[in-house]
C-alpha cells in the first residue's frame, strides 16, 4: 500500500509498531519490518510540539496494543491475556504509573491503561504517591514481581478489537490487507 509516508521511509506499508517501553524490542520490529511496516524498539522519547504536526501529515498509523498483544513482544504472557480480555470501557488515562515509575512524562501527556487495583488505589491522588517513596518502592518491587494487580497494561480504548496474539508480520499484512478492502469499496461505492 503506496503513500506518501511508504515512499519517504521506504517500506511497503503505511504501519508503525509504536515503541512501547518494555514491550517493544528486537523481534517485534523485526516482525513488524518482515511484514513490510516499520518496526521500532522502545525507550524513546520526543517533544510532540515537534512530532505532533509530522504524525498529522505522515499519510500511515502509528500502531500500540495490537503489538504489544504480538507473539513478539517481550511481556509477560499475563499481559497479553489482559489485552485478549480487555475492553475499551476498562481503560483509563492517568499518570499514576508514570509517577510510581518515575517517569518524568508531561503531565498531560498520560498514559492509557487497562485499570487495575493500584490505578484504583492512587486515582486522584498522584500528589501523594509522588510523596510517598515507600509506595513507590513497593510498586517497583511488585511490578518487577508481574503482579498484574500493580503492572500497567497500556492498551488504547479499541482493545475490544484485539481477539488473539499473532506474529507482528501477520498483523501488519492483515491491516493491510483490510485497509485495502476498505478503501477498494469506498471508492467502488461513490
Amino acid at each position: 500500500m503506496r503513500t506518501k509516508f511508504t515512499d519517504i521511509m521506504g517500506i511497503d506499508n503505511p504501519i508503525v509498531s509504536a515503541p512501547m517501553g518494555g514491550s517493544a524490542g528486537g523481534a517485534l520490529a523485526a516482525a513488524v519490518s518482515n511484514g513490510g511496516g516499520l518496526g521500532l524498539i522502545g525507550g524513546g522519547r520526543s517533544d510532540f510540539e515537534w512530532i505532533g504536526p509530522q504524525i498529522e501529515c505522515a499519510a500511515g498509523v502509528l500502531v500500540g496494543t495490537r503489538f504489544n498483544a504480538c507473539e513478539e513482544a517481550l511481556v509477560d504472557s499475563e499481559v497479553v491475556k489482559a489485552v485478549l480480555n480487555g475492553h475499551g470501557e476498562d481503560t483509563e488515562r492517568s499518570g499514576v504509573f508514570d509517577i510510581a515509575r518515575g517517569v518524568a512524562w508531561p503531565a498531560r501527556y498520560t498514559g492509557r491503561t487497562i485499570r487495575n487495583e493500584f490505578l484504583e488505589q492512587w486515582r486522584g491522588r498522584e500528589v501523594d504517591l509522588t510523596a510517598d517513596a515507600a509506595a513507590r518502592a513497593e510498586y517497583r518491587r511488585a511490578e518487577q514481581s508481574g503482579d498484574m494487580r500493580v503492572v500497567p497494561v497500556w492498551a488504547g480504548e479499541a482493545i475490544d478489537l484485539i481477539t488473539e496474539s499473532l506474529s507482528a508480520t501477520d498483523v501488519v499484512r492483515t491491516m493491510v490487507s483490510d485497509a485495502e478492502g476498505a478503501l477498494r469499496r469506498i471508492l467502488h461505492e461513490t
